[in-house]
């Protein structure tokens, strides 16, 4: 089973969420543990983008991450 995360890119830019998208995909490049769903695919467009990856249940990995101390960011090598 997948699970497919689209997020529009006017609306992240409107919402100053940019950086915390390219968070969680760096995070997802990364790093490959059985505690983070794995990322298949990554797909732009001028208007949308994208992220394929296993599918589990709960919240998604901002939520989680945000309830960790420190909160280290890690940026995308792309």
């Amino acid at each position: 089973m997948f699970a497919e995360k689209v997020m529009d890119k006017k609306e992240l830019e409107g919402r100053d969420k940019e950086r915390r998208a390219k968070t969680e995909r760096g995070i997802l490049e990364l790093l490959d543990h059985p505690f983070l769903p794995t990322l298949y695919a990554t797909l732009d467009s001028p208007r949308w983008c994208s992220l394929l990856t296993e599918f589990f249940s709960g919240d998604d990995l901002h939520v989680l991450r945000e309830r960790q101390p420190g909160k280290i960011e890690i940026t995308s090598q792309s």
